[in-house]
């Protein structure tokens, strides 16, 4: 081997640190991730946020992006699955406060695909001896969503990239 993996780790390891170092404060606040598999999105699970409602006047945005490589299979006696794919998300959200509550709008941007983590995720793995899952037996950088129950495919995609938008308008009160 032409370089030491240590050394890479130690690297690697210094180089967050001095990030996370030089990265300014902010309110505390929940990281705001969302799950992203598009079998859950349908559900509208809500973004983690602060529990304060926005004073009189004050408003807050956000923008995140967020990317996800997704790769699960498992099987029971009546059903199997296989989910291998990729997600990018943008989010944008906005608040504003009134006197007694607070009104959003989130636009969200989704595209899921192949993408392009497959082959960094399994170096990844192999650097710190951590399992792929099986991973290494599908093909790379490919889209299949598969879902059968009682051996009929009820969900079967492995076709082309696909987008989704969503829109939500929100508001919030406090509860005494």
């Amino acid at each position: 081997m032409l370089f030491d993996l240590s050394l890479v780790r130690l690297t690697l390891f210094l180089c967050c640190t001095l990030l996370a170092s030089v990265c300014s404060a902010q309110d505390r606040t929940p990281l705001q991730l969302t799950n992203q598999s598009p079998f859950i999105l349908i559900f509208g699970m809500p973004v983690a946020e602060s529990a304060t409602i926005l004073q009189s006047g004050q408003e807050t945005s956000h923008i995140g992006i967020n990317w996800a490589n997704n790769y699960t299979t498992g099987n029971n006696p009546s059903e199997a699955i296989l989910f291998d794919g990729e997600s990018a998300r943008v989010d944008i959200r906005w608040r504003y406060g009134f006197d007694l509550w607070e009104f959003g709008v989130d636009v969200n941007y989704s595209r899921y695909s192949g993408g392009a983590l497959d082959d960094f995720i399994e170096n990844w793995h192999g650097w710190f001896n951590l399992p792929n899952g099986g991973r290494e037996t599908v093909g790379s950088d490919q889209l299949n969503y598969i879902y059968y129950k009682k051996r009929h495919s009820a969900i079967r995609y492995h076709r082309r990239p696909f987008w989704l938008w969503r829109h939500k308008i929100n508001w919030r009160i406090p509860i005494k």
